[in-house]
């Protein structure tokens, strides 16, 4: 999220998707695991948290490296 903020990016200049996607991570970092849960399902939930990850950064990077910088 850092990086967003080193090209100077707010909000309002992000599509509707890329909004939701930043919404998505923010809400990512926050996620917890419970220690007492099955073990098998989390392997399975990070896999699920790791590619949906993996396509949204891919979503932003495009769609930020489409912008001309003092556009963004």
């Amino acid at each position: 999220m850092t990086s967003i903020n080193l090209v100077s990016v707010t909000l309002g200049t992000l599509s509707e998707d890329s909004n939701e996607i930043l919404a998505n991570l923010a809400e990512i970092v926050q996620l917890g695991i419970d220690e007492n849960a099955n073990m098998a399902e989390h392997e399975l939930l990070f896999e699920q948290v790791t590619e949906h990850i993996r396509v949204c950064t891919m979503i932003l990077h495009i769609e930020l490296s489409l912008k001309p910088y003092n556009n963004v």
